[in-house]
C-alpha cells in the first residue's frame, strides 16, 4: 500500500548509505508480514505526553549482540507481536547519529497509526472507511493542528454559538456525561470531535462504525472513550424533540461549516477529495433537484455552481440541513446570487411535493441513495413524469461491490424500463480500489426522450452489468 511504501523507503536510504561507507546495515523487523513496517506497541501512548515521542517506540542495540537490545528511558512494553524498529551492531557514534533521525520520525507516528486503522477497514471489506482514511493521511498536515487542540480560525458569517457554549449546553443537558472533560485529557477539542461524530454517522448511518472511525488509535480506556461519544450522539438524537439538543445541534453544524469553507480555501484537493463538482443541468432555465444531498453537497457548492440553474438541496437530516445552509451564507458574502439561486430543504424524499406540470424539472440527481433510502427506486421512477423532454435522471454511488449490487438488483428493472420507452442510457465506472486523491463515483445518466432524439439507447442494461463485472 501507499504508506508501507513510504515508510520502508526510509531504512532503505539509510541503509545504503550505510553499505557504502562500510557499516552494518539498518533493519526493520517484519511485523504483520511487511518488511520494513514501523509499528507501535499494543498499549498506545497519548499524543498529549510530549515525552513520549516516536523515537521512545524505537529499539536501538547498541553492542554487537543482536540478543540483548539496549531499551531507550521512556519505558514502553512492546507486544510479542510487535517487534520494535532496530539498528543493530552500531558503534556508539554512529548510535549518536541516528538519534536525530528517530526524532526526525515523530510525526509520522500518528500516521503510522492512521496506516492500521486502514487495514482493518480494508480486512472487513470496507474499502470507503479506508478511502476516508488514506485521505486523512494525505492531507494530515490539516489534521494534526486539530488533534493537538489548536485553534482553528473560523470564517464568521452569521451569530453562532462559541465552542464554549456548546460546551456548556451538552455538560447541563447530560449531567452524569464526563464526555468534554475526558476528550479534553487526550487534548481533543470536544467541538470539532462531535460535529466530525456527527458527520461521520451521516455517510455511514451505522452508530458502531462511526463510533470506532472516531475513536483515536492512541486511546488507552476505549470502552471509556466509546461511551464517551455514545453519550453525545444520544443527546443529538433528540434533536426532533428536545429545543436544547436542537440548539446544540443546529450550532455545532454551523460552526463545522465555517470549519470546512477555511479549510477548503487552504487546500481544497487534499483536504476535501470526497465531493467532485455536481454534474451539469442540460437545461440550466430548469431546477436541479438533489436528493439526500449529504454534506458532500456542501463541498460541492463551493467547487461552483452554474450561476444560470436553480438549485433544491434536499435532506431530512437537521444537522445537513443547517451546515448546508450556513455554507450557503458564507458563500452568499462574495457571490450574492448564490442565496438566490439555491434552496435547502429539511424533507422526506419520499414525501415531496412535485411541481405543478407547467413547471418541468432539468435534472434529478441522488448520489448514494441506494444506500441510505430502500426503495426509493420506485419513488424515482415517478419523479421522471416531472422531468422535461431532454432532462436527466443522474444516480451517482461509491464504487463499491455492495453499492453495485443495490443498482443492479434494485434499480434494474426500473432502468430496463426508462430504456425501452426510449430514454438515452449512459455510464462511468470510477476506480474501485482506496486511493489518496480525489474519489471518482459510479455515474448513470437516464436522458428523458425528446423530439428529435434517437430513437435507440447508447448503451442497453446489459452492456453496464458486462462493464460492472470487468471492473
Amino acid at each position: 500500500m501507499f504508506f508501507h511504501q513510504r515508510y520502508k523507503v526510509l531504512p532503505t536510504l539509510l541503509s545504503l548509505a550505510l553499505a557504502a561507507s562500510g557499516f552494518p546495515s539498518f533493519a526493520a523487523s517484519p511485523v504483520s508480514g511487511i518488511p520494513g513496517d514501523i509499528s507501535r506497541p499494543s498499549t498506545p501512548v497519548p499524543l498529549s505526553a510530549p515525552a513520549q515521542g516516536f523515537s521512545s517506540f524505537l529499539t536501538i542495540r547498541l553492542d554487537n549482540n543482536p540478543q540483548t537490545p539496549q531499551v531507550p528511558s521512556t519505558d514502553v512494553s512492546h507486544s510479542p507481536q510487535t517487534t520494535p524498529l532496530a539498528i543493530t551492531r552500531f558503534p556508539p557514534l554512529i548510535s549518536a547519529a541516528a538519534r536525530p533521525v528517530t526524532h526526525a520520525l515523530d510525526p509520522l507516528r500518528p500516521i503510522q497509526a492512521l496506516a492500521d486503522r486502514s487495514r482493518e477497514f480494508l480486512k472487513r471489506g470496507d474499502t470507503q472507511g479506508a478511502r476516508r482514511i488514506l485521505n486523512a493521511i494525505w492531507g494530515y498536515r490539516t489534521d494534526r493542528s486539530q488533534v493537538a487542540g489548536e485553534p482553528v480560525q473560523a470564517f464568521h458569517s452569521s451569530p453562532t454559538l462559541t465552542e464554549k457554549e456548546l460546551e456548556q449546553i451538552f455538560t447541563q443537558e447530560n449531567p452524569d456525561s464526563h464526555a468534554v472533560s475526558i476528550l479534553e485529557s487526550y487534548g481533543l477539542p470536544f467541538p470539532r470531535l462531535a460535529f466530525e461524530l456527527i458527520e461521520t454517522i451521516t455517510y455511514y448511518i451505522n452508530r458502531e462504525d462511526s463510533i470506532e472511525i472516531n475513536t483515536p488509535p492512541f486511546v488507552l480506556e476505549r470502552k471509556k472513550f466509546f461511551k464517551v461519544l455514545k453519550d453525545i450522539l444520544d443527546f443529538a438524537a433528540k434533536a426532533d424533540h428536545n429545543e436544547r439538543a436542537r440548539i446544540f445541534v443546529t450550532g455545532l453544524a454551523r460552526m463545522g461549516a465555517r470549519w470546512h469553507y477555511d479549510e477548503f480555501q487552504e487546500s481544497p484537493s487534499i483536504r476535501f477529495p470526497q465531493a467532485p463538482k455536481l454534474p451539469l443541468n442540460p437545461n440550466s432555465k430548469k431546477e436541479y433537484w438533489d436528493m439526500a444531498s449529504g454534506m458532500n453537497a456542501g463541498i460541492s457548492m463551493m467547487r461552483g455552481l452554474d450561476p444560470q440553474t436553480k438549485y433544491r438541496f434536499l435532506d431530512n437530516s437537521l444537522f445537513v440541513v443547517e451546515y448546508l445552509k450556513e455554507i450557503v451564507r458564507i458563500l452568499s458574502r462574495s457571490n450574492p446570487g448564490i442565496s438566490r439561486n439555491v434552496q435547502i430543504m429539511h424533507q422526506d424524499i419520499r414525501q415531496l411535493e412535485m411541481p405543478p406540470p407547467d413547471q418541468p424539472l432539468g435534472t434529478i440527481r441522488a448520489k448514494n441513495v441506494t444506500v441510505y433510502v430502500k426503495g426509493f427506486e420506485r419513488d424515482l421512477e415517478k419523479m421522471t413524469k416531472h422531468l422535461e423532454p431532454g432532462g436527466q435522471v443522474i444516480l451517482q454511488n461509491d464504487p463499491k461491490f455492495g453499492q453495485r449490487k443495490v443498482v443492479r438488483e434494485d434499480w434494474g428493472p426500473v432502468i430496463s424500463r426508462l430504456i425501452r420507452q426510449g430514454w438515452d442510457f449512459q455510464f462511468s465506472l470510477a476506480d474501485p480500489f482506496p486511493h489518496p486523491g480525489p474519489v471518482t463515483l459510479d455515474t448513470l445518466t437516464l436522458t428523458k426522450p425528446s423530439k428529435g432524439s434517437p430513437k435507440k439507447s447508447r448503451f442497453t442494461w446489459e452492456d453496464y452489468l458486462k462493464a460492472v463485472n470487468k471492473n
